[in-house]
């Protein structure tokens, strides 16, 4: 972010009345004099605030390449300088680390590939099945289906009512005997009686 002159001034005046306000009340010497003391502090200030500033300037000129990037660019020079000797094991790392991504990457999809193939297949399966559904034959096939259901619908309909016949029969059968073994208690008692 580069600093336009006024925010330059603001900031270098704000710190030299900070800094002659803080020497101007803490040296006891000044006595008396505090005020014209603490002009010339503010304007001493503000001189080494613009002489710093230029230095700082001038340094990130020489040593980055200044705000402009037209500068001498010393520190990334000399770090290249520093770190040449280097390069052959940092490219070696890299390309271990980027060989160890791959191979995980791999790994990662053999582990996810028997799912993969299982919803392929399905989606492949349930197209087809779609596929017959949606054919003439498959609609004969349908339609015989549904021919058989009706019909089998009926034998078991049909087996239901001669099951309850049956059932209705033995039931009939159980109370005449029923009835037939009371009368015939009573006409033993009768007899007995007389």
């Amino acid at each position: 972010m580069k600093m336009d002159d006024k925010k330059v001034f603001r900031v270098i005046l704000l710190i030299a009345i900070v800094a002659a306000a803080s020497a101007a009340m803490l040296i006891d010497s000044f006595e008396g004099k505090r005020v014209e003391y603490f002009v010339f502090i503010t304007m001493f200030f503000v001189l080494i605030g613009y002489a710093c500033h230029f230095l700082l300037l001038s340094l990130n000129w020489i040593a980055f390449g200044g705000s402009d990037g037209d500068g001498l660019r010393l520190v990334p020079f000399i770090l290249k300088i520093l770190f040449f000797p280097f390069i052959p094991f940092i490219a070696l790392f890299r390309y271990i680390f980027r060989k160890r991504r791959d191979a995980a990457a791999r790994r990662r999809e053999e582990k996810e590939r028997p799912e993969r193939e299982r919803q392929a297949l399905e989606r492949a399966n349930a197209e087809r099945e779609a596929a017959y559904w949606a054919s003439p034959a498959a609609q004969e096939v349908r339609a015989a289906q549904a021919l058989a259901d009706i019909e089998l619908k009926k034998s078991l309909a049909l087996a239901n009512l001669s099951i309850r016949e049956q059932e209705a029969a033995m039931e009939t059968a159980r109370l005449l005997r029923q009835e037939e073994e009371e009368r015939e208690r009573r006409r033993i008692e009768l007899i007995k009686s007389m």
